[in-house]
């Protein structure tokens, strides 16, 4: 789980690329028996939600890649968790 502030896209896509580096290094697969957690980006407006998204689409292979969701932090206030919704 990550949650943005409205800061530079720069700064948010270096973020998710941590997060894609960390999957495609193996080590929580090396060195757990559960399988990679779901990454869960919330993001502070839909501006920042679509960015994630579209830059997602980019580099997370359907079959391959983690299972990453996106979701407004208001939506997470009115509807709880149950408001992410996944990227792919």
């Amino acid at each position: 789980l990550e949650v943005f502030d409205d800061i530079p896209t720069t700064r948010i896509r270096a973020r998710v690329r941590k997060y894609l580096d960390y999957y495609e290094s193996d080590q929580w697969q090396d060195n757990s028996d559960k399988p990679f957690p779901v990454i869960t980006f919330v993001c502070p407006n839909k501006r920042v939600r679509s960015h994630v998204s579209y830059f997602l689409a980019s580099r997370v292979d359907e079959e391959t890649g983690p299972e990453v969701t996106t979701v407004l932090a208001e939506e997470i206030s009115s509807k709880g968790l149950g408001a992410v919704q996944a990227v792919r």
